[in-house]
């Protein structure tokens, strides 16, 4: 059996991002890793990830892969949607309450915790700038968590966020305020809105 062909293959499927994981379920012995590292094929990321050298660095994705118990979520969902331009410095996830979360915040993640009927609540996969699907929750959910967390979110994003969802075609109001009840913000999200008039 070729395992360099195989290991080749799998790399391009995934776009150049691999994980140990991927390698082992296909039943490629590792070392076939450390072959393409030594020429100059695949880099180690982090812990258990391999990048192509010819592929982009795609952190948000990279990220998902490691820690697929979180979901981009509050200003890392924003930028996502395309709401804000720049990516926050810390990568901003939720996970079900109860996840034990010490790798994450290890690994420099701001992370919130929400019961688990909630946690799937607005759940989307968006793609990364690099074309590489990850998942995040949609606009609608993303504006309620910023709003839930605005003592910690500038709240200029906030007013900004809001306006220009106001101002999208695509805004959905109804589904806005379902979520805004569900996850008791509407009173706040309609001052908010009331601003805008």
């Amino acid at each position: 059996m070729d395992y360099t062909k195989m290991l080749k293959k799998l790399v391009a499927d995934n776009d150049g991002i691999i994980s140990t994981k991927m390698v082992t379920e296909l039943g490629i012995p590792r070392t076939y890793l450390s072959e393409l590292i030594k020429k100059g094929m695949l880099e180690r990321y982090k812990r258990g990830i391999y990048i192509s050298t010819q592929s982009n660095d795609d952190k948000m994705y990279c990220f998902q892969m490691r820690f697929s118990q979180a979901t981009f979520s509050h200003e890392s969902a924003l930028f996502l949607h395309q709401y804000i331009e720049k990516m926050p410095e810390q990568p901003i996830v939720t996970v079900k309450t109860g996840t034990n979360t010490k790798n994450l915040v290890n690994n420099g993640a701001r992370v919130h915790s929400i019961r688990q009927d909630l946690y799937t609540l607005g759940e989307t996969e968006i793609k990364t700038r690099y074309g590489r699907n990850v998942r995040t929750y949609n606009i609608e959910r993303s504006i309620c968590d910023v709003i839930r967390n605005r003592s910690r979110v500038d709240s200029e994003i906030i007013v900004s966020t809001v306006k220009k969802y106001n101002d999208s075609p695509e805004k959905d109001f109804s589904r806005l305020i379902t979520y805004a009840e569900e996850l008791k913000v509407a009173k706040i999200l309609n001052n908010y809105l009331e601003f805008l008039q």
